[in-house]
């Protein structure tokens, strides 16, 4: 295949323009599923017109046939092919400000010229994510190493890494920003008027090192004439907006100027596997568990009963959704690598943990549907100890308690050993993972409002504090639009906790909980018994 491209590297480009064209065609016509994607994509954009898409389809061939040319020639001859230059005074002002320079390209025009030319005049590092086709990867590598002018890395935490050292050294740095990220490694932002999974490498990098980042593209010239290579900066994100919107405003204020060249038809939209697999798992069982659709509208009718019967039954059937796509994605926490953990679940304020290390520690984790995968994060990061519920299924049983305790030295305690296991972990410093609202039947329970009822909640969260002079802290995991993983959110510890009252305490966790549902109401465990229990003299509720 080497000697192919190489002999494919000697064709004028005008020619290999011409052949990219064919070749475009060809896979538009022969296709659906391509031609489908490059139509809707088109359209999102509020671009249909039949001319801008014949020129695009041709520009996605010749994407394809110029590689050869631009990977395997001299650097020399593939910088001689840029003929015009535009903005590259905002290059010259990063590197002054000796920060380096932070270069994305959007897949537009000839996108592997621009590391290509950058490498001409300044030392570049760029990223790559390896091939589909593996065959493929030894010749990108090939393509993207130009000694010290260009060195290629991969996409992970040691590529990370390495572009920061060469930041550091007051060079370039080079990413394809429109590429969908890893699992934790993006958010959902608005792109062409559809929300599209975004990577946040962008500006988390910018934000550590101040880097500017400027957008460069290198448009194709009619007839093979050549590129014209365009450095322009980053728009300001106005506020409230995100970081990562602002890039993709600026994406798509640069793919408007010229858009027969951008590559519609890649599938910039698309969503994780399982998160569809599950969600449709969740609308199976919404039909079929008669008993749980039952008790999860119950609950719903007592908490909520300003609510229309509809508004009801849309949220029963939005929590089955997510209760589906969370049974999924427990594969990823119980068998996936610690490295795809941490990706798909997202950590915001571990260093509220990390800071009372060795103290008598209790984590609140209420029942959202992400439990486990908050659970399964923070023993990528921690001890802890935390009590479970053993189950009459002894394969099931061994299972669930292997994949909670995978990570690190985990302390699983069954529930019929009692508080006693816990205390003293506590009191030697190990974070306590405490589950809180599940109806444990009247013993050293009382009765305190959740929502528009009354639930029987225990009082061990104050019990335990007193005991040990324990910390609370709050830790609610939710699940992110789209299969983009999970975020777990580390609150700030409670002050003034316990109180005199038990009653009160019991009431300030309730309110707590209520707050984080009213955030994400489909998320909570509604299929579970939590009115089971009820005072002397009231009918049962299930």
């Amino acid at each position: 295949m080497l000697f192919l491209l190489r002999l494919a590297a000697r064709l004028p480009l005008p020619l290999l323009h011409a052949l990219g064209a064919v070749l475009g065609w060809t896979v538009y016509l022969c296709s659906p599923r391509y031609r489908g994607d490059f139509k809707r994509n088109l359209a999102a954009a509020g671009l249909s017109d039949f001319r801008l898409r014949r020129a695009a389809v041709a520009e996605a061939g010749k994407s394809v046939t110029e590689v050869p040319a631009v990977w395997l020639r001299p650097l020399g001859r593939v910088a001689g092919l840029v003929v015009e230059v535009n903005g590259w005074e905002h290059v010259d002002d990063g590197v002054k400000r000796g920060k380096g320079v932070i270069v994305v390209t959007p897949h537009i025009g000839c996108w592997e010229m621009v590391g290509q030319y950058v490498a001409s005049r300044m030392p570049i590092t760029v990223m790559y994510r390896p091939p589909k086709i593996r065959a493929l990867e030894p010749l990108m590598r090939i393509g993207r190493s130009r000694g010290a002018a260009m060195k290629s890395i991969p996409a992970d935490l040691r590529g990370v890494r390495s572009m920061l050292k060469a930041l550091k050294r007051g060079e370039a740095i080079g990413l394809l920003p429109d590429q969908v990220p890893g699992i934790g490694e993006g958010e959902w932002v608005e792109f062409f008027g559809r929300p599209a999974y975004t990577m946040t490498l962008v500006g988390r990098i910018s934000e550590q090192t101040g880097a500017p980042v400027l957008l460069c593209c290198a448009e194709r010239l009619p007839g093979g004439r050549g590129y014209r290579f365009i450095a322009e900066p980053m728009l300001a994100p106005r506020p409230p907006e995100s970081p990562v919107r602002a890039l993709n405003r600026s994406l798509e204020r640069l793919i408007r100027r010229n858009p027969g060249q951008y590559l519609w038809g890649y599938n910039r939209y698309k969503l994780a596997l399982l998160a569809p697999i599950g969600s449709a798992l969740g609308s199976l069982l919404y039909i079929l568990g008669r008993e749980r659709r039952n008790v999860c509208l119950i609950n719903l009718s007592r908490c909520f009963p300003e609510m229309t019967e509809k508004e009801r039954l849309d949220l029963a059937k939005a929590h089955f959704r997510a209760f589906g796509r969370s049974v999924l994605e427990r594969s990823i926490l119980w068998w996936g690598r610690r490295e795809r953990v941490m990706r798909l679940v997202k950590i915001v304020g571990l260093e509220r943990i990390r800071a009372l290390k060795g103290q008598p520690l209790i984590l609140l984790a209420p029942h959202f549907v992400g439990l486990d995968a908050g659970c399964t994060r923070l023993t990528c990061e921690i001890d802890m100890a935390g009590i479970y519920a053993r189950q009459k299924d002894a394969f099931f049983d061994a299972l669930l308690l292997s994949g909670r305790t995978r990570f690190g030295r985990q302390l699983a305690i069954s529930r019929q050993e009692g508080v006693r296991p816990a205390l003293a972990a506590l009191k030697e410093g190990i974070p306590f993972y405490y589950l809180p609202d599940q109806d444990y039947g009247p013993r050293d329970a009382i009765f305190v409002p959740f929502f528009a009822a009354s639930a029987a909640t225990i009082t061990g969260l104050s019990r335990m504090t007193r005991l040990t002079g324990a910390r609370v802290l709050p830790c609610v995991t939710r699940a992110l639009p789209g299969g983009a993983g999970y975020e777990l959110r580390c609150y700030p510890v409670w002050e003034d906790f316990p109180g005199d009252d038990d009653a009160a305490d019991a009431r300030r966790m309730n309110a707590f909980i209520e707050e984080r549902v009213r955030e994400m109401p489909e998320q909570y465990f509604w299929t579970h018994k939590r009115f089971k229990t009820r005072p002397p003299g009231e009918a049962k509720w299930y």
